[in-house]
């Protein structure tokens, strides 16, 4: 018994502490040698630390020597974590102050990408090595999506009431006064009814949410819909702030009327210019002309005064007749006639510089007239537009219900929190930010641009109006939640391990509440795209391990995908090694050193939501777990010694020596808000114990079997620590064919033991994968309570690492 108590202790030793230790790097940079040491408790577990060459550990500022954890073992992390330990490497150990490093003799990584990434190959390359045994193979890879939409929940109960009432193929059921909705009612009575009663209930109601989704944004496009008019009027207000944004439009449509009257006024000015010197030109000439008549008369009258004695009569005749002639030529009446008309030359001339002077000051004018009608034009247009903003902000007030009713909206998905665990994603955790109402663009350029009426109208106008729609502060404003921040979350856990589980995720919505109220969802397809589990011969539980998984964090690559790994094969059989306190007393037969080894297989991995309720959900067998006990391993025999020749079951449970068996799920009552699962379970188990009758020399291992039903209450506050509480009444059965001797078998006790279990565990690190836990058991005779033994237990969880 010795050598069991040793060889159990090496065991413990080998499987709470065993880990690997890897051969050291040798990092050298000038005259700066660095030693980087690796010892890995798994191939995703490692723990880094630094020492100089003559192995002394480097220290950090607080004089703590310095290493790391890295899980999982991966380049980035890995990288980032050792410069963080090199930067932080302050002096050797032992090392005087004038011998410190200063932060700038320290390696910068970052300029060393290439030698850290050597280091990294080095390490990966020796772990896989190390743990080549310890594989964790594929489950199969995840295919995620970040932009989704996410659909308002309305009507929620005439769902469930109108499912039921086509299941039940009665027409006559659809009242539209007992339903919050009459309207959609009669549209599925009258158009939905023959086409939707082929189906399953749970299958129209699912149908029932799409054709409520499209029947809403029908009515949100029918007649004047909600974007006909705001499309209208956004293309007027478009037209007016491209005239108000771009001025020269303004001004060079008026420069164009100036400038047609400038050229008008220009080309009058030069006619009249003209005139003027042709009429300057003709008062000139009749000046040189009347002139030259004055002159020619005076010379006449000169000559003839000079020599009118000494002329003879006929040459004095002669002289009159020229002076006849020249009379007639510089007569009076024509002297006047020429000035008059010399005078009415001058006249014009007047008039036509005074008329080209008017239009050379109304040329000036027009410029000044040019400006002012500039911003009589720029001011008439902003006032259009005020007023078309007006009309805006007035036509989405009165479309607020229509807002408001708008059942789609997009939405940009920052983070996914997963948490797998026993072949259920158990919890989902879905953040991000709304984008924008969304209405298929489609539907409303068909509704729209109908033939005739706006053909000036592209498809890809009508988006981008209702993308400036969606952006308009009065419609943020009433639906108040355009860039608002949302948490979406599943109301129960979603199964995970069988190839119909991964079918059966359509079923499935996550949700976002307002206190009890659910207001939005999304189907869990939309964000888990889609999960291709890896395929291996008599793989039938495809679950991955447990774990919890941050989206799109974790998928390093970004590409929407991530690999999931099932458990490593050292994880695979858990084992309890506990002392019975109990066991202490030399006079107490319970067994003082003990193990369990088990194993928990998921099963029907499915649940069903309770109606009605907010999380509370149920499920039927969930797992089946096999386990073996061994019961004494301590250095002593502890035999059931007969004194009569009855034998107590009570004893034989007490006595037992090592057992084998499972424990099945049958029935599964969760209520995550309260943190507790009730369970309903029920197991059988061979066990072992060894009887000794000193009067027939009856001496051997009686086998028999213990079944029981069993109720657990299990609490579940976090992941460091939880307990049960478990009520388990056992019936013990001997096979036939038993041979005690002849003695009776059964003392007068009944078959039924009644067994009460309170059970605790703790956690000090969530990264670890052992646990400590606490276990008190009772067991009692069913006609005695007071007929019984106690088991008080601490002990330790453990992974069989072999």
């Amino acid at each position: 018994m010795r050598l069991k108590l040793t060889l159990f202790c090496l065991a413990i030793g080998y499987i709470v502490i065993a880990q690997k230790q890897i051969q050291p790097y040798t990092f050298t940079q000038e005259d700066k040698t660095i030693l980087i040491y690796a010892s890995a408790k798994s191939a995703n577990n490692i723990t880094f630390s630094l020492k100089n060459d003559k192995n002394l550990s480097f220290k950090n500022k607080e004089g703590e020597n310095i290493s790391f954890d890295v899980s999982p073992f991966i380049e980035t992390i890995f990288k980032s974590k050792l410069k963080e330990a090199i930067i932080a490497i302050n002096s050797y150990e032992g090392k005087e102050d004038d011998e410190v490093i200063s932060e700038n003799e320290i390696v910068n990584l970052e300029d060393y990408e290439k030698e850290t990434r050597n280091i990294y190959q080095f390490f990966n390359a020796l772990i896989i090595t190390a743990f080549q045994y310890d594989t964790e193979p594929v489950a199969g890879t995840l295919k995620y999506a970040l932009d989704v939409n996410i659909t308002k929940i309305s009507g929620s109960t005439d769902f469930y009431k109108l499912a039921r009432c086509i299941d039940n193929k009665k027409k006559s059921d659809l009242d539209t006064a007992n339903f919050k909705n009459p309207d959609f009612v009669n549209y599925i009575k009258n158009n939905k009814f023959e086409e939707l009663k082929k189906f399953e209930r749970h299958e129209i109601r699912k149908i029932l949410k799409k054709e409520y989704n499209a029947y809403k944004m029908d009515q949100l496009l029918e007649g004047d819909d909600i974007f006909k008019n705001y499309i209208t009027y956004k293309k007027d207000l478009k037209a007016k702030k491209i005239l108000i944004e771009d001025t020269e439009i303004i001004k060079n449509d008026l420069r164009k009327k100036i400038d047609l009257d400038k050229n008008s006024i220009q080309n009058k000015i030069l006619e009249l210019d003209y005139q003027v010197i042709n009429l300057e030109s003709d008062s000139n000439q009749l000046e040189t002309e009347i002139e030259e008549q004055k002159k020619l008369k005076q010379r006449v009258e000169n000559i003839k005064n000079t020599f009118k004695e000494q002329l003879t009569d006929s040459t004095l005749d002669s002289i009159l007749s020229l002076n006849d002639l020249t009379n007639n030529l510089i007569s009076n009446e024509l002297l006047k006639s020429k000035e008059l008309t010399l005078k009415k030359k001058k006249r014009e001339v007047t008039e036509k510089i005074n008329e080209s002077n008017k239009l050379k000051t109304k040329l000036k004018d027009l410029e000044k007239e040019y400006s002012l009608k500039v911003k009589e034009t720029t001011k008439k247009i902003e006032k259009e537009k005020r007023d078309l903003e007006i009309k805006i902000d007035q036509y989405i007030v009165n479309k607020r219900k229509q807002i408001l009713d708008i059942p789609l909206y997009e939405f940009k998905i920052d983070d996914i929190q997963l948490d797998i665990n026993n072949g259920f994603i158990e919890h989902i955790t879905i953040t991000g930010k709304v984008k924008k109402a969304l209405i298929p663009e489609d539907l409303v350029w068909k509704n729209y641009a109908k033939p005739g009426t706006n053909p000036d109208l592209s498809f890809q106008q009508v988006k981008e109006y209702m993308n400036k729609f969606y952006n308009e502060p009065l419609v943020k404003q009433i639906s108040d939640i355009t860039n608002k921040e949302l948490k979406f979350v599943n109301a129960f856990p979603l199964g995970f391990s069988s190839r119909t589980d991964f079918d059966d995720l359509h079923n499935y919505e996550l949700t976002y509440y307002e206190g009890r109220e659910a207001i939005f969802s999304i189907p869990v397809t939309d964000v888990i795209k889609m999960y291709i589990q890896k395929h291996q011969n008599d793989r039938l539980d495809f679950s991955p391990k447990n774990q919890t998984i941050s989206l799109p964090q974790d998928d390093l690559n970004k590409e929407f995908s991530l690999e999931l790994k099932k458990e490593k094969s050292s994880k695979i059989l858990g084992a309890r090694f506990f002392s019975d306190f109990i066991g202490f007393n030399q006079a107490d037969p319970n067994g003082l050193i003990q193990v369990e080894i088990e194993k928990l297989i998921p099963l029907w991995t499915r649940r069903y939501l309770i109606r009605g309720s907010r999380g509370r959900n149920v499920g039927w067998v969930n797992y089946v777990k096999p386990s073996f006990n061994w019961a004494r391993i301590e250095d002593r025999e502890e035999e059931l010694t007969l004194s009569n020749n009855t034998i107590s079951y009570l004893d034989l449970i007490r006595y037992k020596n090592t057992s084998i068996g499972f424990d099945l799920n049958a029935f599964t009552f969760d209520v995550p808000n309260s943190k507790l699962r009730f369970e309903l379970n029920g197991g059988v188990h061979y066990g072992r114990t060894r009887v000794i009758n000193t009067s027939t020399q009856f001496n051997k291992n009686v086998g028999y079997f213990n079944l029981y039903p069993e109720a657990k209450v299990r609490i579940r506050p976090e992941e460091r620590f939880g307990g049960a509480l478990i009520y388990r009444p056992n019936k013990i059965l001997i096979p036939k064919g038993t041979d005690f001797n002849g003695f009776s078998t059964v003392q007068n006790d009944g078959q039924w033991l009644h067994g009460i279990e309170l059970s605790t565990f703790y956690t000090p690190n969530i990264n670890s994968d052992n646990k400590f836990f606490f276990r008190y058991r009772y067991t009692n005779t069913a006609n005695q309570e007071t007929n019984g033994f106690s088991q008080f237990q601490v002990g330790y969880l453990a992974y069989l690492k072999f």
